[in-house]
């Protein structure tokens, strides 16, 4: 593959500050005090409605690291028994790398979860949302490693869409915690798609 395939192009170099801003924004105006946030919550929350817990539960898990891990992990050494080490290097810096940066957010911003009844155990703080931000991190890496396609790219952000949704939908994350999980992780696979040399879309 030529280099110049493998390559995020210039013109796409708005991105970055767009996303940074984005999550800035979540950030600021994010929280309890937010009417912007108490108000999607209001609209999303589940409360009483049993019936549909369980799905979103189902959605909320694939991305725990319970499904994330075992997948970047194998993915990671799929890649280098095909000797493609770049491409694993850059999976797994994408993955462990938000990780780390999520729970580094947590700890500094220290924002408190909403204080609707949690639909799912919950033991971290709320800013911002490890399940966006990892999950869109993940498969959105392996979609430009495994596939390369605009389908593959848009299937990997609308599922990690539904990821960061279920965590409002049961209660557990503001909104803004959500939008400030998906722009940091955009923000940081992009920006390794970039040193590591790999196309979002090659096809």
């Amino acid at each position: 593959m030529r280099d110049e395939d493998r390559r995020i192009g210039a013109e796409g170099i708005w991105l970055f500050p767009a996303l940074a801003l984005v999550w800035l924004a979540a950030l600021l105006e994010g929280g309890a005090a937010s009417a912007f946030d108490r108000g999607l919550l209001s609209a999303f929350y589940l409360g009483g409605e049993a019936r549909l817990v369980g799905f979103w539960v189902f959605v909320t898990e694939l991305g725990g690291w319970r499904a994330l891990i075992p997948l970047a992990v194998a993915a990671g050494a799929f890649l280098l028994a095909k000797r493609r080490t770049r491409d694993a290097l850059f999976l797994l810096s994408v993955v462990i790398g938000a990780r780390v940066l999520v729970e580094a957010q947590k700890l500094l911003v220290d924002r408190a979860r909403p204080g609707e009844a949690h639909l799912v155990d919950v033991y971290s703080q709320s800013f911002p949302s490890g399940h966006a931000a990892n999950s869109l991190a993940t498969y959105l890496a392996l979609a430009m490693l495994f596939f390369g396609s605009r389908r593959a790219v848009v299937a990997a952000l609308l599922l990690a869409g539904l990821i960061g949704l279920s965590r409002v939908r049961l209660g557990v994350h503001w909104p803004s915690d959500v939008i400030g999980g998906w722009a940091f992780a955009l923000l940081w696979a992009l920006a390794l798609a970039r040193l590591f040399r790999v196309a979002p879309v090659r096809r």
